[in-house]
């Protein structure tokens, strides 16, 4: 994946000024050598070895009016790399398999651990990265279950937690210090927690549309679980065959309207849903997420509880919360969002927008990013 920036008419002006005033010198030169050599009356050898060099200069001369002629015509089609940052795809080894990464930029610079929400993989970032900035290491990780990671065990139940020890794995492989950690929805939620249980290793924390974990009832709680362990023995009686299969054009479609809020456009769903088919058939698709999300057991976090672990566990390093209207609508009778924002070292930004803008309209939020992210972290 390669990114172009397209430059404006009077920067390509500049760049050919320099070649076309020598390039024209020398055609003035090539014209009137005959001339020259009468005048001056150089030898044969003398006069073939330049009559040659100002051939050659002339005919690059021609090149480059044919070329320039072209560019005058096709301006608006002509792209150049802008200092593109590589991207690479590889896998990390886990104990139950492997965790798919992609990382964005040189991993000599400070590294972002960037999670995904449920049910989207490390393609929900594409659009967004390119619009931040060039001298950060963005690690996109794959959840178990998600993209091209492998699943959990299939035996047990997915719960909330052992995400944790997922995001543990990606710390300890790269071997850094220090990180910034930034995740939308339910990789916000994941890594709030982990902020938390390891502030050593958090420089700073941005969540997009991620508070805390939701609280649930004991009742809610005794419900999932009993969901959890249906949905696993459920599944683990399905054949592969027995999936159903679809054509890509629906496989975008289904992921770009299958969405809790927001829908994306064809070409950001395109960025989530070629990492979590496999082809079986000639444009026949199945998805290989794992069907377990759909039940996953959260913790049994009543509010009183979460307002005992901010208390004994605060957030201390600087944080960015970034939420979407249509988020804060959906739980405006949800304090915790509202106690979370109201921490100190937290800004907090409202936008106008969905669920998905990070990735439909990625530049609404990327100038506050940035700002966050080039700001200086206080010593005091």
């Amino acid at each position: 994946m390669e990114n172009f920036q397209l430059l404006p008419l009077q920067t390509y002006f500049m760049k050919l000024q320099k070649q076309v005033a020598t390039r024209y010198a020398a055609f003035v030169l090539w014209t009137t050598a005959p001339s020259y050599f009468r005048a001056f009356n150089y030898k044969n050898s003398e006069r073939e070895i330049c009559s040659k060099l100002f051939i050659r200069l002339g005919r690059n001369t021609l090149i480059d009016f044919i070329w320039f002629v072209n560019f005058v015509f096709n301006w608006r089609k002509v792209h150049v790399h802008v200092d593109v940052m590589e991207i690479r795809e590889f896998k990390i080894p886990a104990p139950w398999g492997h965790i798919a990464i992609k990382v964005w930029g040189d991993y000599r610079n400070q590294p972002i651990i960037c999670l995904h929400g449920l049910h989207d993989n490390a393609g929900t970032f594409d659009a967004l990265i390119p619009l931040l900035p060039q001298n950060f290491y963005y690690i996109c990780v794959d959840l178990p279950g998600h993209g091209l990671s492998d699943h959990f065990p299939s035996s047990l139940p997915l719960e909330f937690t052992t995400y944790l020890f997922a995001v543990s794995v990606v710390i300890e492989h790269f071997n850094r210090q220090k990180y910034i950690v930034m995740g939308h929805s339910f990789g916000g939620r994941l890594l709030t927690l982990f902020t938390q249980i390891y502030p050593e290793s958090v420089l700073k924390i941005i969540t997009l549309d991620s508070g805390y974990i939701l609280p649930i009832t004991p009742k809610e709680y005794v419900y999932s679980l009993k969901e959890g362990y249906q949905t696993v023995k459920k599944i683990r009686s399905f054949e592969s065959e027995e999936c159903p299969s679809y054509s890509y054009d629906a496989i975008v479609d289904k992921v770009a309207n299958g969405r809790v809020a927001g829908v994306l456009t064809n070409e950001t769903a395109e960025h989530i849903a070629k990492r979590m088919i496999r082809k079986i058939g000639d444009d026949k698709y199945q998805f290989t997420i794992d069907r377990r999300l759909r039940s996953i057991i959260y913790p049994c976090f009543t509010e009183q509880y979460v307002d005992k672990i901010f208390e004994k566990f605060p957030i201390r390093c600087p944080a960015l919360a970034i939420f979407a209207s249509e988020i804060l609508q959906m739980f405006e009778e949800y304090e915790k969002i509202h106690k979370f924002s109201q921490l100190p070292n937290i800004e907090f930004h409202e936008f106008d927008g969905h669920h998905h803008s990070h990735q439909t309209n990625p530049e609404l939020i990327a100038p506050i990013l940035n700002k966050f992210l080039l700001k200086p972290i206080s010593k005091l």
